[in-house]
């Protein structure tokens, strides 16, 4: 299992079902990403990294509408 608050793509959200559901909905907004290191300093890389990784991962789900 992934550790809680890990980098998009790694964790345990269902990140395509979220996309694809909020699309359905009409969202046409911002989809945040952050880097929160705080409860797990020791398990998580820095926050460059993990947010390069998160941002890669979502703009490969959303293709050219990122």
């Amino acid at each position: 299992m992934a550790v809680p608050g890990s980098a998009g793509g790694v964790g345990c959200l269902p990140w395509p079902e979220i996309l694809r559901r909020l699309r359905t909905a009409g969202y046409r907004g911002f989809v945040s990403v952050e880097a929160e290191r705080r409860w797990y300093p020791d398990e998580l890389p820095p926050a460059e990294e993990t947010m390069g990784r998160g941002f890669a991962y979502l703009r490969s789900l959303l293709g050219a509408r990122a």
